[in-house]
Parts: C-alpha cells; structure tokens; sequence
C-alpha cells in the first residue's frame, strides 16, 4: 500500500536522470510518485531508494529516496511534465523540457514508462481517438508537408508519393485527425498484413518528428 505524500524534494536533473525523495508524514509506506503529460499518465516511480541527502535531512532515516529517468518520448504530448502524488493526485512539481540536461544518458534506473506499460507495448488499436492528443500536438507543431510525412508514415508505413502529399496538405492544420481518418479509410491500409495502429510507445510507432 502506498501513502500521501507530505513532503517532496527534486535534487537534480542530471543527464535526463530525475533523482529527489519524497514520502508521507508517517507510517510504513512509501510515497508511489505519478508523471503526467497533460492528462495523460506517462510513468510512475516509488520512493523506496536510500537516498544519503534525506537521511541527512532527518526523512525516514534516508529510505525514501527516487530515481526516473526521462526520454524525448516523455515530451511527446506537451512540453511539461506534471510530478504528482500518485495516492492524492496533488501536483508536486512541474519539469519543462528545458530543464533536462544535455549529455549522455546513464543507465536506465527507476521505472520508465515502457516498465508501466510493458504489458500493452505492441498493443494495437482502431480507434483513431486514442492518438488524437499526439496528432493534435503534431499538427500544431510541425509544417503541413511534414505532418502528413509523418501521418503516411504511421498509417501506411511508408513515405508519402507526391500526389498524396499534395491532397493532404492542405488539411494539415485545418483538419488533422480527417487526414488520418482517410488514409486508415483507404484500400492500401485495409490491405496490411498487421491490423490496427501501433500504440505511440510501440517499437513501429514511427520516430516523433518534433525531436528529428
């Protein structure tokens, strides 16, 4: 069982490697931490680590402690990241994509969202709802030509010809999700040997042109 989190610290964002503590007033427990895109929960840690800085401080004799590491994919729907109580839903604090260093990353620590989601990775889905935060972002984000790159490649793995570029590009940023919408309508999707859509942590989720 996890607890309300009372107190919170980040202690540094040190080459995409988030490291703090944090923890309840009392009790047994450990604080579990949530990682919000938007409304969308993209990851999750416990703060369950020694950490030497806490049990300097005087918090549960150093036993609560976190690390997480944050990824370009992170950053995908919005340019922050909402930490919050995962018991209580409180914010503690928010990351902006600035803030992450540049540098060479560590080795993977904590629980990432692909630890989250591990069971769902190559799940795929119909619904063209579920990646409407991803598309709208994208829409906003990038050039018309760009965007529908980026669609034909989701939808039909594959660049698009020169005649598909060019009747979709003028739907870009008007009407993104109809792009989609009409190339999963197309003969050329329904034919594809893998039924549904990748989901965006998938490994044939393609590249996010935002970080290219």
């Amino acid at each position: 069982m996890k607890a309300k989190t009372s107190f919170f610290k980040l202690n540094s964002v040190n080459h995409s490697v988030l490291t703090g503590w944090a923890g309840p007033d009392n009790g047994p427990n450990c604080t579990k931490l949530h990682f919000f895109a938007g409304d969308i929960l993209i990851g999750a840690a416990g703060a369950d680590l020694f950490d030497a800085g806490a049990k300097k401080a005087g918090y549960r004799d150093g036993w609560c402690g976190f690390e997480f590491e944050i990824r370009n994919a992170h950053f995908v729907l919005s340019d922050e990241i909402s930490i919050r109580c995962g018991e209580s839903g409180t914010e503690l604090h928010t990351l902006s994509i600035n803030d992450i260093n540049v540098g060479p990353r560590k080795n993977r620590v904590g629980k990432s969202v692909e630890d989250l989601v591990s069971y769902a990775i190559d799940a795929r889905y119909d619904d063209l709802s579920y990646y409407e935060p991803i598309i709208t972002r994208l829409s906003r984000t990038l050039a018309p030509s760009k965007y529908v790159d980026f669609v034909y490649r989701f939808v039909l793995e594959r660049r698009p010809d020169e005649s598909g570029l060019d009747a979709y590009v003028r739907h870009a940023k008007t009407e993104p999700m109809s792009v989609a919408a009409m190339l999963k309508d197309s003969d050329e999707y329904k034919s594809k040997r893998n039924s549904g859509l990748p989901g965006v942590f998938s490994a044939d989720f393609p590249g996010c042109p935002i970080f290219e």
